[in-house]
């Protein structure tokens, strides 16, 4: 997406680059990946949609102006509730069952996106949750290239794609692009950071599932 939140994607694109790379979105796309590890996934983000729309809340609650406020108090319920409709047709199209706790690197993200938004300043929360939006859409449109016809994964790959999480995903990026260019460099260094960080922690969520690296040594 040409001049979509350029800045922060060139302070992240290898990371991006791997995420979009990675087997496990290349075989959603193919419609070859493993049925399990898509259970395993689903499950997993599950539990990761239910804190993000929390750290959404909490970021609402901190909003400087009533314009944002609303966005992200919307976002955290009739956002959130698309995916997690998206979600309640997959569970039962796979028949997943939920998971109890969540996967170390899922953990870990959950754990980074709710300490964000309860403790850094309100530009760096913001930073911290708009990878996971900017990573689907990119994710989304790239597989989209390459993707297979009839696939058994086409509702999920669908959402990432549509008209309507392209323009949430646009509004959410123009948010930190206007916090990002009132911001000291101080502010703008912490802001860079945790980006990239939320980049990386969404490469380990999918990596972590595909591999099913759980808490056993």
């Amino acid at each position: 997406m040409n001049n979509f939140s350029e800045h922060f994607k060139k302070k992240s694109e290898q990371v991006l680059e791997k995420t979009i790379n990675h087997p496990f979105n290349v075989e959603l796309a193919k419609g070859s990946l493993d049925i399990e590890i898509f259970r395993r996934y689903l499950a997993q983000d599950n539990l990761y949609l239910q804190a993000y729309s929390r750290a959404l809340l909490m970021l609402a609650s901190r909003a400087p102006g009533n314009d944002e406020m609303q966005f992200w108090f919307t976002l955290a319920n009739d956002g959130i509730e698309m995916e997690q409709e998206l979600q309640t047709r997959l569970f039962d199209q796979f028949s997943v069952q939920p998971a109890e706790t969540p996967l170390p690197w899922c953990k870990a993200y959950e754990d980074h996106i709710m300490n964000a938004t309860a403790y850094k300043p309100y530009p760096v929360a913001t930073a911290a949750l708009l990878p996971c939006f900017v990573n689907y859409l990119e994710q989304g449109l790239s597989m989209d290239q390459i993707r297979e016809s009839d696939n058994l994964y086409d509702d999920w790959l669908n959402t990432y794609v549509s008209d309507e999480y392209i323009a949430v995903t646009r509004k959410f990026a123009k948010y930190l692009e206007s916090l990002y260019s009132k911001a000291d460099e101080s502010m703008k260094y912490s802001m860079d950071e945790i980006y990239y960080q939320s980049t990386f922690l969404e490469y380990k969520f999918i990596d972590a599932i595909y591999c099913n690296k759980s808490w056993k040594i």
